[in-house]
């Protein structure tokens, strides 16, 4: 057991930014109706289903949430939205891009695919594609995640946020690293309200003063506390 007030270099600056992201998203959980507009709004049908073509510049508010894209589509049977091109969701310091979202008000579950891109403040979280599930609070982000804040930043295959612990997991080569230092294992996970990191799998923790190999390691910032093991 080692003390962490001065050895530990885990980065809970970068790895807490991605707990971060997961409060910020779930303020899309907002109440009242949704207001949209478009240059164009032509009635149809898609595979039978009834919808509504919102033809450019489509923009749309719901209280603090506001966004836009080059069009728009609603399927009213089935309660989804779909969001296509140049799609731009903001919500206070909050804002996501992406070149295709989704949200199903039944399922409560939104989705972006291509290069989704999401932005807190001096926060930066890109990735292949996203979900966000509104009513358990969780998102889910996937393939080529890179969280950035300053100069640390965190890189995994894939990474879930669970807002209710504030619980961030990166899953898959993941890394964190800063200018003190770089930890790289299978899996880390951090405990925001804890102030606790474990990392599982692979771990190579090295900083000036310390190189640390190990098949499982545990940081607390409130215990003082680092252990490693196997």
């Amino acid at each position: 057991m080692m003390k962490a007030a001065s050895r530990s270099i885990l980065l809970l600056l970068a790895l807490g930014c991605a707990a971060l992201v997961c409060v910020q998203v779930s303020y899309a959980q907002d109440k009242g109706p949704v207001r949209a507009t478009a240059d164009t709004l032509v009635r149809g049908e898609i595979n039978g289903l009834p919808v509504k073509n919102f033809i450019d510049h489509f923009q749309f508010n719901q209280g603090a949430l506001y966004g836009s894209a080059d069009k728009a589509i609603q399927y009213e049977s089935v309660r989804r939205l779909d969001l296509i091109g140049h799609v731009e969701i903001h919500q206070d310091t909050l804002a996501l891009y992406a070149p295709f979202a989704t949200y199903n008000d039944s399922t409560h579950i939104g989705h972006a695919t291509g290069n989704v891109r999401l932005f807190d403040r001096d926060i930066e979280l890109t990735a292949a594609e996203g979900d966000y599930d509104m009513e358990n609070q969780v998102a889910r982000f996937r393939h080529h995640v890179t969280i950035t804040q300053g100069k640390s930043t965190c890189v995994s295959d894939s990474l879930i946020c669970y807002r209710s612990t504030q619980t961030s997991i990166l899953l898959g080569h993941a890394e964190a690293r800063s200018d003190s230092g770089t930890l790289t294992s299978d899996t880390i996970i951090h405990i925001q309200a804890l102030d606790e990191t474990t990392a599982k799998g692979h771990v190579h923790l090295t900083n000036d003063s310390l190189r640390l190999t190990s098949d499982w390691l545990f940081d607390s910032r409130v215990l003082g506390q680092m252990r490693a093991r196997g």
